[in-house]
Parts: C-alpha cells; sequence; structure tokens
C-alpha cells in the first residue's frame, strides 16, 4: 500500500488563506521539482472549508486527494484525523510552510522505514525548551502510532503541549512513541545511517536543523529559512537553542 503524505491547507478565513496560500504553492512546486521518489498519495487537508478550483489548479498533476477538517487543531488535528481515516498506513507529515529541495525524499524515508520497521521518523530534533525532542514539522510515522497516542490536539497553542512535552504527563510525542516499545524513533538525514533516538543525539548533528548549511535535511520550512538568512551571531543563538543552551 502506497505511503501517504499529508499537509494542512489553512483556510479558516480570506486573511488565513492570504497569508498561507505562498507556502501552499511552493509546496506544490518545489514537489514537482523534486520529486519524492516513490509513489504515495497526497492528502491536502483543508482547514474549516471545502477544496476550491485555486486550490485544485495549485494541486494540478499531483496525487492529491482532498479531505476537510473542521476542527481547530491546525496541523496536528489535520494529521490526527487523517490517520484515524487511514489506519495501517505509513504517513509523512508535512506542516503547511514545509517545502523541498533534492529529489527523492519520501523514498529516502521509506528506506528508513524499511530498515528500522514501525515506529516514529523525524527529519529534524531539538533540545530545545529543555528535552530533547523530534521536532514535528515534517516527520513520519506508521498512522496505528498515531491513533494509539492519548491525547487528541484541539487547539493550535497545543503544540509545545504535543511537540515539546510542556505541561504533558507522557513527554514530547516522541518521547511517548519510543516508550511504546515498537516503535523505531530515528533521527536521520541524506548521508548517515539512521540511528535511534538517544538524548544527546543532537550533539551529532552537523549540517541539519539550525546547524551549518542545512543541506543535509530532507525538507525545509520556515526554520531553516530563518537560519539560513541569519547572520553569524543570529546563526550562533539559534544553534544554541536547538542544543538547549538557551
Amino acid at each position: 500500500m502506497n505511503p501517504i503524505v499529508c499537509i494542512p491547507i489553512p483556510m479558516d478565513d480570506e486573511s488565513v488563506w492570504a497569508l498561507f496560500k505562498p507556502f501552499i504553492q511552493r509546496f506544490a512546486d518545489t514537489w514537482r521539482k523534486f520529486p519524492p521518489g516513490v509513489d504515495c498519495d497526497l492528502i491536502a487537508v483543508v482547514n474549516n472549508a471545502d477544496a476550491t478550483n485555486e486550490l485544485h489548479e495549485i494541486f494540478d498533476g499531483l496525487p492529491v486527494h482532498f479531505t476537510r477538517y473542521d476542527g481547530a487543531g491546525a496541523d496536528i488535528g489535520s494529521f490526527q484525523q487523517t490517520a484515524r481515516q487511514n489506519p495501517g498506513r505509513f504517513m509523512f507529515c508535512c506542516v503547511s510552510r514545509v517545502y523541498f529541495h533534492r529529489a527523492g525524499w519520501l523514498a529516502r524515508i521509506m528506506e528508513a522505514r524499511e530498515q528500522f520497521g514501525f515506529g516514529l521518523y523525524g527529519t529534524s530534533a531539538s533540545n530545545e525548551g529543555g528535552r530533547f525532542h523530534i521536532c514535528t514539522r515534517a516527520y513520519a510515522m506508521d498512522t496505528d502510532l498515531f491513533n494509539a497516542y492519548p491525547h487528541v490536539i484541539t487547539s493550535r497553542d497545543q503544540g509545545t503541549f504535543f511537540e515539546i512535552g510542556r505541561d504533558n504527563p507522557v513527554g514530547p510525542f516522541s518521547e511517548w512513541a519510543e516508550k511504546q516499545g515498537e516503535a523505531a524513533i530515528v533521527l536521520w538525514d541524506w548521508t548517515l545511517c539512521p540511528y535511534r533516538y538517544e538524548g544527546d543525539s543532537h550533539k551529532f548533528i552537523t549540517n541539519g536543523y539550525r546547524s551549518g548549511n542545512q543541506e543535509q535535511m530532507l525538507a525545509w520550512d520556515k526554520h531553516t529559512d530563518a537560519y539560513r538568512d541569519a547572520d553569524d551571531d543570529e546563526k550562533a543563538r539559534l544553534s544554541a537553542m536547538m542544543r538547549g543552551e538557551l
């Protein structure tokens, strides 16, 4: 069965869509320029609206299926709904500002999934917030793992609750997933062999999230853009935040 790539489409009102339209267009354009490398199903989850003709034009030619999410859980809520609707699948979750810069990104993820099995696969990680965690902007997992998660995310503010584990009794999502026993929580890039999640794994990343040239990351988003465009002092500050030093 083909893996799923899922992206939320923020269309809560005209002002929200005006903000996010360029990012959704970039996602589709970079998919075409840098294809995933394996057959997959793209699920575009339209937040609090139906798919428009404009959306159909943006995604024209891509293997897209539109669904609707009527909730306030933003990207995580969209992913959870998609996971519930697609048990027994493997899903790559991309927030709305994710885009691609190198072909074969999904093929690389599937290689890791084949090697390590059922679990969670992160394309970046951070020690920011005091606990090492897989970043939940471009990450993949078996939908059955997501469906076993004990919390339903119902607001945008719960993002740190989910990702970093702030005020969350089960901790960061990645830490919870690892504790399930079956999960192979992996942080990896284009050149390194995948390795299991460890509390100090961030020390080994020299060209990854907020570190080096970031060329080895499978997907980019607003955080990689901010680091890329920063001066040397700001780069040092952002890297220190990633390491949990600030």
